[in-house]
């Protein structure tokens, strides 16, 4: 089985498929769409505030470098 939780959703999601519970089905689904969401905005906002940051510190700090310094995984290869 898999850590993450949307992973694990979608799963269960399909089990539920399966088995014909439309209503878990419906739950499942609507739970793991928004845990996307809410982690598409969380990156999003991790971005801009990366970007600012270099910026409001009077450093000249990429973006890409400001999340590795705080552990985050927002930019996707190539994007800063």
């Amino acid at each position: 089985m898999t850590k993450d939780i949307v992973a694990t959703l979608r799963l269960w999601e399909e089990y539920a498929n399966e088995q014909g519970l439309t209503d878990a089905v419906d739950g499942l689904k609507a739970a793991a769409d928004e845990i996307e969401r809410v982690r598409a905005e969380r990156d999003e906002a991790r971005r801009e505030w990366c970007r600012l940051w270099g910026h409001t510190q009077g450093r000249n700090v990429a973006p890409t470098q400001a999340a590795r310094l705080r552990a985050w995984d927002c930019f996707k290869k190539g994007e800063a």
